[in-house]
């Protein structure tokens, strides 16, 4: 699939750069972006987590603010969400997320960085951003996933993994990445990077043009009901700062999540919170579509139904809890499917075909076939297979512990607040030092985006975090007003100016 062109040279990116790479010389090297932990290999959704890499995003608020507030009955008007107290709690948890988050720009500048940087070795390559940020459900620090289209060549070839570390040589070469890290060994060869003139992380993953159809599949699903997105973005955030969505440590990764999502809308939704866009009739109204010898068409969102949606759709809260009630009670014996089938959108497990052996494993943890790598196709894909006993063990007790919060939400709906924080509250592991464990919210670092205390720690090191974070409460209390990203840029810049040592 081509990617859209973009009319600006390789010169025009890195003069936009420009202020950036002055800060990293003055301060040393940049922050990487921290992300969701989507795996190329279940799919590559888009990776993590309101998560883990997400940084660097403009319109961001410093600690304590927002920007482009909405009334209670504009918001109520725009989501479709009935103003009971949890979902108001929950819609403004994540608006602050998602208002900072229109990157389509700084996007498109890194695709064509890339497709720049590899045209010497591939002149006929096309560069395609798939992924979160195609989909329209990243997270607060998701990276920029890019497929790169090649003349094909037999998967698992020892030339597709030759592929990869070609094209690491020629980003290393470019001088504009760093960090670079071929990954040859995964089921979906890739290369880590760290884009340097726009400062953020980057996956790009040679011949994933699945991948770019299976993130158009999830933007269509989650444009058809404002819930559906909302509930998507919830427990993306959720499964992230839970520490639950990353499939290279054997969790659900955050395309799984958003399968889950999608899967519940669809089967366990009353009404139904999207549409049945893989549905026989839907899909033959599309013309043939094939990638790779996968059939994938979907169809449309009906404008019909939707409004009936609108009127009958309870809140967030409400959703959110009949999500992890319903995974509670129909992950044992059957694989969650967005396929219809006989109309639950579910199959028994046997239907993999597994030995006996691994059938045991699949019988005890979370099963979700991948929609266009389906049962019925020549490649059949467990996304649920990322998930090690142990993973799912705690991925459960994490549903059972969400669902008691939002349990407590509807009994006691003064206690709201409360219970919401400690739904979304950020697991520490074992070895951060108490600091980390005791400080509380995001402070703004030298590059003018917010962290919290343990993205410090990951960052910075246990060495230098503990310093930075002081110097970043400092920056904070110094404020009289809360400032947009713009002003603390400006304001940096004048200060790289006046004296290059001092911070802002």
């Amino acid at each position: 699939m081509a990617a859209p062109a973009i009319n600006v040279s390789l010169g025009d990116l890195l003069s936009t750069a420009k202020p950036a790479k002055a800060r990293r010389k003055a301060r040393g090297q940049p922050r990487a972006a921290k992300e969701d932990g989507g795996q190329p290999s279940e799919g590559k959704e888009g990776g993590q987590p309101f998560e883990g890499k997400e940084g660097g995003h403009s319109g961001q608020r410093a600690a304590g603010g927002q920007a482009g507030a909405m009334s209670d009955s504009a918001q109520e008007h725009s989501t479709g969400l009935p103003s009971d107290t949890a979902s108001h709690i929950l819609w403004q948890r994540l608006r602050q997320v998602d208002e900072m988050l229109d990157l389509s720009r700084r996007d498109e500048m890194v695709r064509a960085l890339v497709a720049h940087t590899l045209l010497p070795m591939f002149p006929t390559a096309t560069v395609t951003i798939f992924g979160s940020s195609a989909s329209g459900l990243r997270g607060r620090s998701s990276d920029v996933d890019l497929c790169v289209t090649l003349p094909e060549i037999p998967a698992k070839s020892t030339l597709e993994k030759q592929r990869v570390f070609l094209i690491a040589n020629l980003l290393l070469k470019s001088g504009a990445f760093a960090k670079i890290e071929p990954i040859a060994r995964a089921s979906v060869p890739l290369v880590k990077c760290f884009c340097v003139p726009l400062n953020v992380n980057c996956d790009v993953v040679p011949s994933a043009e699945i991948g770019v159809h299976n993130s158009a599949l999830l933007k269509a699903y989650s444009a058809c009901h404002p819930l559906s997105r909302q509930l998507i973005l919830l427990v993306k955030l959720w499964a992230s700062q839970r520490k639950i969505c990353n499939a290279a440590e054997h969790h659900l990764s955050s395309y799984g999540h958003v399968l889950t999502c999608i899967h519940f809308c669809l089967a366990g939704a009353s009404p139904p919170l999207v549409d049945d866009l893989l549905s026989p009739e839907a899909v033959n109204r599309v013309s043939s579509r094939m990638c790779r010898g996968f059939d994938v068409r979907f169809g449309e969102g009906s404008s019909c139904s939707l409004q009936q949606l609108r009127d009958e759709a309870p809140g967030l809260a409400t959703v959110a809890l009949q999500y992890f009630e319903y995974m509670l009670q129909h992950w044992q014996d059957h694989v969650l499917s967005l396929r219809a089938g006989d109309g639950t959108f579910r199959f028994s497990k046997h239907r993999w075909g597994h030995e006996d052996a691994k059938l045991k494993e699949t019988l005890a943890r979370l099963s979700i076939e991948d929609p266009f790598e389906g049962i019925m196709s020549q490649r059949p894909h467990d996304i649920g297979r990322s998930c090690t006993l142990q993973k799912f063990k705690q991925l459960r007790e994490e549903w059972e512990r969400a669902a008691g919060l939002l349990r407590r939400c509807h009994s006691d709906p003064a206690s709201s607040q409360e219970a919401i924080a400690k739904l979304l509250e950020e697991v520490y592991p074992d070895s951060a030092p108490r600091w980390v464990k005791n400080a509380h919210g995001r402070r703004v670092d030298s590059d003018g985006q917010a962290y919290t205390a343990l993205e410090f720690l990951e960052y910075y090191g246990q060495q230098a975090a503990r310093s930075k974070w002081r110097k970043a409460k400092e920056l904070n209390e110094a404020d009289s007003k809360v400032r947009t990203t713009e002003e603390l840029e400006l304001q940096f810049q004048r200060t790289d100016l006046n004296d290059r040592s001092q911070p802002i």
